[in-house]
């Protein structure tokens, strides 16, 4: 994730955004704690293995501290308005739904997402791994064809159908993808 947001007690995703209201990454105002040991972060200590939630850039008192020290940052929420746009809390509101922050959240996973709820995270990972699954399947239908074209399996036959099948599962899978991009990528 580039941005990075926190999640509250009930699971909801806010994000910080400035006056503007574009969205503000962790680190332009979280404040670093100069006495955090990053020792016990490294994976030297094996710390890269242990279950529980991933180990974010910034901590959550961090995150709170840098929040109190820019009066100009607000919150978004997952909510959305009547005009389709997520809601903007004002500042007071900012501050005591913070105190509801449990986690810092940074990137997308099969648990949590910044961007949203982890439904999205959920569909979008099936989505582009059951895709990329019937890939490598038409990768290796291709090779199997492109040998059995250079040993000749087709002339002995007289039919070149096998690969008129293949063509047709590759093309498949290729228009597959121009809806997977445009669906989960861009929109």
């Amino acid at each position: 994730g580039s941005y990075g947001a926190v999640e509250t007690r009930g699971g909801s995703i806010l994000q910080f955004v400035g006056e503007d209201g574009k969205q503000i990454a962790l680190a332009d105002f979280a404040v670093v704690d100069p006495n955090r040991d990053e020792a016990t972060l490294t994976r030297a200590k094996a710390t890269w293995f242990v279950k529980g939630p991933s180990h974010s850039t910034y901590s959550l008192a961090e995150v709170q501290a840098g929040f109190e020290a820019n009066p100009t940052i607000r919150i978004r929420t997952q909510n959305t308005t009547d005009a389709k746009h997520k809601e903007i809390l004002s500042r007071e509101a900012s501050v005591e739904r913070l105190k509801d922050a449990v986690l810092v959240v940074e990137g997308a996973n099969l648990i949590r997402n910044e961007y949203g709820h982890k439904t999205f995270a959920d569909f979008f990972f099936f989505i582009t791994g059951f895709h990329g699954f019937h890939v490598c399947t038409g990768i290796l239908i291709n090779i199997i064809i492109f040998f059995n074209v250079l040993l000749g399996t087709y002339d002995r036959r007289g039919s070149y159908e096998m690969v008129e099948k293949g063509g047709l599962y590759w093309h498949f899978v290729d228009l597959v993808w121009v809806f997977v991009f445009t669906f989960f990528y861009l929109v």
